[in-house]
């Protein structure tokens, strides 16, 4: 098995153990040491034993044993009383394997735990991803646009705040579910977002954290579909029903303008419009559903020349008045750009510079609006600083060809 084949499985089965072993224990160190234990098993044996016929269902196993095996420990032991008792619970239940149905629940019970109102909100978003997706702290530093090494110590004091209140690993009900909702939502689409873009490694994009996005927006809107989880919902099956036309064969990147239109699922495309104006028939309007709009009239444009660059300026300047933020700010300005507005757009997008000074997407666009301003040596700076700030290398190779062709313009 390749590396990559490796951390594709542990990805994939992460939360789904992580979530089956705190029917044990809430000690998510003690589960995720003991996880790692068997991924380490796993590395040294499989190459010259084989692979199990079922990958998941030996990590589950082996897990429970390593987990066994810590809580044995006499370390452990002086300072845990009750661990006996989390071993006779786990050997009582020793053939009890993965089942999906049970899965489900413990994984929302366990991102609702992550996501409780006494944890700091950036800690609860990053203790979610890192538990329930197993995503490096490199990663999620990512999608929070700071450092690996803050995000590590936002995910120990998140952990340790978890045991010493006690909280508990139960799915809130009544006021208290709708209070930590937004929180869920913002985890899911973070998840969602890091599955469209992977940072590390070669491909463009990550199927099974798209899988494991759809999969939890489900099980929430299962449980309260309300406007803002539906919007949610729709965002997220207008972007994967462009999914097939981002790459091609050989794994080039093609964007938005040049993608081939054909290959976009148009079913799954209706029925996310369908779901969005459903949505916004509800109620106030929240920002997934603003965002939903957004990517369903890129969806719905027969093509990239008929795209309705005012209606999504327009859609950008509710977003910023609903939820404002240097992101939607920076998609606000290539729009304006798009609207036939690039000098003002620029304008606007140099305002953005200290606060996005380390996310890639800020200096590939302000390197496009540059070129349709015919400031050219500003093109090719900022195109080489998103170079630079690229870990993946589809992205890499794609922006390396854009500054090729300005350099031998």
């Amino acid at each position: 098995m390749q590396q990559r084949d490796f951390t594709r499985l542990f990805r994939t089965e992460h939360g789904r153990i992580v979530g089956a072993m705190l029917s044990y224990t809430q000690d998510l160190d003690l589960i995720e040491d003991a996880l790692q234990d068997a991924c380490l098993q796993a590395i040294e044996q499989w190459p010259s034993k084989g692979k199990p016929d079922n990958l998941g269902a030996w990590l589950f196993t082996v897990t429970k044993r390593r987990m066994i095996d810590r809580l044995r420990r006499h370390d452990y032991q002086k300072t845990h009383p009750e661990s006996q008792a989390f071993i006779d619970r786990i050997q009582a239940n020793d053939e009890l394997a993965l089942d999906d149905n049970v899965i489900n629940d413990e994984q929302l019970k366990l991102i609702f735990t992550c996501c409780h109102p006494a944890l700091p909100r950036e800690s609860r978003i990053a203790l979610t991803l890192k538990t329930l997706c197993g995503l490096s702290t490199r990663e999620i530093g990512r999608a929070f646009l700071t450092s690996e090494t803050t995000m590590l110590q936002r995910i120990t004091r998140a952990k340790q705040k978890i045991k010493r209140a006690a909280i508990p690993y139960q799915i809130p009900q009544g006021e208290q579910l709708s209070e930590r909702l937004p929180s869920v939502l913002e985890v899911i689409y973070l998840i969602y977002n890091e599955s469209h873009t992977a940072m590390e490694g070669q491909t463009l994009s990550r199927a099974e954290l798209a899988a494991e996005a759809i999969r939890l927006i489900n099980v929430v809107q299962h449980t309260m579909a309300t406007p803002e989880v539906c919007g949610l919902k729709a965002l997220i099956m207008f972007h994967e029903a462009r999914r097939p036309a981002r790459q091609n064969d050989a794994q080039h990147y093609i964007p938005l303008p040049l993608q081939d239109r054909s290959l976009w699922h148009n079913d799954a495309i209706a029925q996310a419009d369908t779901l969005l104006k459903a949505s916004l028939k509800q109620g106030a309007v929240g920002p997934y559903q603003l965002q939903a709009a957004i990517s369903g009239l890129h969806s719905q444009a027969p093509s990239w020349q008929q795209t309705d660059w005012p209606q999504i300026y327009a859609l950008y300047n509710l977003l910023v008045t609903v939820k404002a933020s240097p992101v939607v700010e920076l998609n606000q300005c290539v729009a304006l750009a798009y609207c036939g507005k690039a000098e003002q757009a620029f304008s606007k997008l140099t305002g953005l510079s200290e606060s996005l000074l380390n996310y890639q997407p800020f200096f590939a666009a302000k390197a496009e609006i540059a070129c349709k301003i015919n400031q050219y040596d500003v093109a090719r700076d900022a195109f080489k600083q998103a170079i630079m700030l690229t870990h993946n290398q589809v992205e890499k190779a794609y922006l390396t060809g854009k500054l090729n062709k300005l350099l031998n313009q």
